[in-house]
């Protein structure tokens, strides 16, 4: 008896066929890399179309009691040139009620920083004065 059997992996190859699990690895990296490289490019032209165009920064500088009607807010907004901004405004009693709000439209300006004083009309005595929230105004 010379015949020999075939090795285990011949025999189960002849049987089942060859396996092409290296060959759906690397076909599924490949297909994973390119999913990955469109995403990055994707993001990236957003990104640099975008700039800074919706960019807005805003923090509150101080504020001064005037009487027991008023007080006087100062913030400074941080956007890019030629921008118009709305921002809200409240006075504060020691319990944290809001005793006066309203909101002021700051026009168009070529400049990228600017700081503004408002005062505001409040229902009572305020301890403090601030700018609660700004926006772009399309």
């Amino acid at each position: 008896m010379t015949d020999k059997a075939p090795p285990v992996n011949d025999y189960l190859e002849e049987r089942y066929g060859k396996s092409g699990s290296r060959r759906l690895d690397k076909k599924l990296f490949i297909v994973l890399g390119a999913v990955f490289a469109v995403v990055l490019v994707s993001w990236v032209v957003w990104a640099g179309l975008n700039g800074d165009n919706g960019s807005l920064e805003f923090r509150n500088v101080g504020h001064s009691v005037e009487d027991k009607q008023s007080v006087s807010i100062t913030f400074e907004v941080n956007t890019a040139p030629n921008t118009r901004v709305a921002c809200a405004l409240q006075a504060l009693s020691p319990s944290y009620s809001v005793l006066g709000w309203k909101v002021v439209e700051l026009p168009e300006s070529t400049e990228r920083t600017r700081q503004v004083t408002e005062s505001l009309r409040t229902l009572g005595e305020a301890t403090t004065g601030l700018a609660e929230q700004c926006w772009i105004l399309r």
